[in-house]
């Protein structure tokens, strides 16, 4: 299977015509095994397109099949050819980000492929995602399809079937909704369903509707999460917050969908350390006897022991900011 990308430039109009195919940059070798195989296919494709260019060019006849072919050619899988030039570019520019390490699922040690079994792209994952991306032209959504590509580069398999079922329908509009909501969620899989601190987040009843229409979250509000264990741990983002006698502690919340997690642990998220002091108060204010400490670490994808890090007492909500 070939690395290279097909550059295309393709244009017809009345006073002249011209094409051009040429390869461009290497994709990113973790990229190689998901970028197409009809790669020789498209790229016959469009030799014979600069073949038919080149009659109109010398005002040579076009038979029939010319004609058909021209029809089809200079439109929708020319157009489909680019936009997944595009969507592969940008995941080439996600993996060369120095962060990546925070953005993506981590990359498994040689020790876990070889117990689990090595792990490859399905090729029905690969028809599907290439036939969809195909048509994203909205830069906001080719971003996404971009971030789980890389995602699914570092680590096979950690996007699945339904979330890119869910991407095909999604619009900018509800992108942009789902980006609101990221600043809310805890542990990549929930956001508070209590109505302050959904207002502090700007988060609006319709925008939680939204996104469950949209197969994200869950929008209905009475759910609950509880815990039977005398301890736990709740992150946001690079921010840890430690429970003491959270036995039988609960609180309202919206889960996120399979989709939608997957999607949250691929997203550029700004979160602020006030929204993690709210809630973090929320939650240990729901049982008299929860003692709540918190915590910076190096960053998200941090593995370090929790001894390491320096707790401290969740500050009273006049301090909060």
């Amino acid at each position: 299977m070939s690395e290279d990308l097909l550059k295309v430039k393709a244009g017809v109009s009345k006073d002249r015509a011209d094409a051009e195919i040429s390869i461009g940059e290497k994709l990113p070798g973790a990229l190689a095994p998901l970028f197409p195989g009809r790669w020789a296919k498209w790229k016959a494709t469009f030799a014979i397109t600069n073949r038919i260019v080149e009659k109109i060019n010398n005002c040579e006849p076009l038979d029939t099949a010319d004609a058909q072919f021209a029809a089809a050619a200079f439109a929708e899988p020319a157009a489909r050819w680019v936009r997944c030039q595009q969507i592969a570019a940008r995941a080439g520019r996600v993996l060369e980000q120095p962060e990546v390490a925070g953005l993506l699922p981590p990359i498994q040690a040689a020790a876990s492929l070889l117990s689990e079994g090595e792990r490859v792209t399905a090729d029905d994952w690969l028809t599907r995602f290439w036939d969809d991306a195909g048509l994203v032209s909205d830069e906001m959504l080719q971003e996404i399809y971009a971030r789980i590509l890389a995602s699914e580069a570092v680590r096979p398999g950690s996007c699945s079937l339904r979330t890119l079922k869910v991407l095909r329908y999604l619009d900018r509009d509800t992108a942009e909704n789902f980006n609101k909501l990221m600043p809310g969620v805890f542990d990549s899989s929930w956001v508070p369903s209590d109505q302050g601190l959904k207002n502090k987040l700007g988060l609006t009843d319709d925008l939680v509707l939204d996104l469950g229409d949209a197969g994200l979250v869950n929008s209905v509000p009475s759910l609950e999460w509880s815990t039977t264990e005398s301890e736990s741990f709740t992150q946001y983002g690079k921010f840890l917050l430690h429970l003491e006698n959270c036995k039988h502690l609960g609180y309202g919340v919206h889960p996120l969908t399979r989709p939608g997690k997957e999607l949250a642990r691929i997203a550029q998220v700004v979160r602020k350390q006030e929204n993690f002091i709210s809630t973090a108060r929320w939650i240990v204010g729901k049982k008299l006897d929860v003692k709540g400490r918190w915590a910076e670490m190096p960053h998200e994808r941090w593995t370090g022991a929790v001894g390491e890090l320096a707790w401290r007492e969740l500050p009273p909500e006049s301090v909060s900011k």
